[in-house]
């Protein structure tokens, strides 16, 4: 393969997918269990709690709050449990956004495509299952190679599956601390998804609970904000903003 083929990589959590559903299941799972130790939290109070704790420290909020109220040994259990639980129903809490499908065939035309993502083996079965998996010549799942964005270890091997230069291809994520500045640091270019407001996104459940969780996140976001390191190379709202993005990126 040439070192001049142009790739495109993507992160699948939060652009291939909305995940927000998942999120969601899991404040409220664990919430159950923090009521049983005291009755009178309500999931309010538990998206006051993850506010105070995520503007304290971005990242994990879930697992310092477990831990703190249940002791690490119960939460390790819990999580295993949760983690079954979700990934029986993988295809259910992570909706495909609104014109993938569209766009990854239209950039396949002119592009290969790669996946580098921070997720379980059910991703690929998943993929699979949508009729996407195969429009993807290097698919990197972190848990099926122990490699965990944001090591640059993982960018650097799904390169090298690429036989791709750095500067021939582009990373496109929304994480800027686990997409945008590691690939950065190895020499990829790099494409910012920025949804805006997580209430105004695909998921937008009725349930009372959900959309206090939507709104929360309106408030203060899960993860890091925009910081002289991450800078990307370009930002996009949308998989319609994405390939002219791509084709200026490419300048």
């Amino acid at each position: 393969m040439s070192s001049s083929t142009r790739w495109l990589f993507f992160d699948v959590g939060n652009v291939i997918y909305n995940d927000d559903a998942q999120a969601f299941h899991s404040y409220r799972f664990f919430h159950r269990h923090f009521q049983a130790l005291e009755e009178t939290l309500s999931f309010a109070d538990l998206m006051t709690e993850r506010e105070r704790e995520a503007q304290a420290l971005p990242g994990w909020v879930l697992h310092r709050i477990g831990k703190r109220r249940l002791g690490a040994a119960r939460f390790e259990t819990l999580l295993r449990d949760l983690r079954q639980e979700l990934y029986r129903d993988f295809d259910h809490n992570h909706l495909l956004n609104d014109g993938v499908a569209e766009a990854l065939h239209a950039l396949r035309q002119t592009h290969r495509l790669g996946i580098i993502a921070n997720q379980p083996p059910e991703c690929r079965h998943s993929l699979q299952r949508r009729g996407l998996l195969d429009l993807f010549d290097v698919v990197g799942i972190s848990e099926e190679l122990d490699l965990h964005k944001p090591n640059v270890a993982f960018m650097h091997w799904a390169l090298d599956q690429a036989g791709c230069r750095p500067a021939d291809a582009i990373m496109i994520g929304d994480r800027l601390d686990n997409d945008i500045a590691p690939a950065k640091e190895v020499g990829m270019k790099a494409i910012h998804f920025d949804w805006g407001r997580p209430s105004d996104k695909l998921w937008q459940p009725d349930d009372p609970e959900a959309r206090q969780y939507l709104a929360s996140l309106d408030r203060v976001p899960a993860f890091p904000a925009l910081t002289a390191a991450h800078v990307p190379d370009a930002v996009v709202t949308s998989w319609i903003e994405l390939r002219a993005a791509i084709e200026h990126s490419h300048r």
